[in-house]
């Protein structure tokens, strides 16, 4: 099906500082995720993107 084989997109956004960035893996998204708040300390939201 033409669904299954489009990529899937995380959106990563920072709530604290402008950082926004797109990833095209859940595990990229979680690791950039816990690093900028390893880092920051900030408050950041990820989610997929259809």
């Amino acid at each position: 099906m033409e669904s299954a084989s489009r990529s899937r997109l995380y959106h990563v956004v920072c709530r604290d500082c402008p950082l926004e960035r797109i990833f095209e893996s859940a595990d990229e998204a979680d690791g950039f995720v816990s690093r900028h708040v390893a880092e920051t300390d900030h408050s950041m939201a990820a989610e997929r993107v259809d």
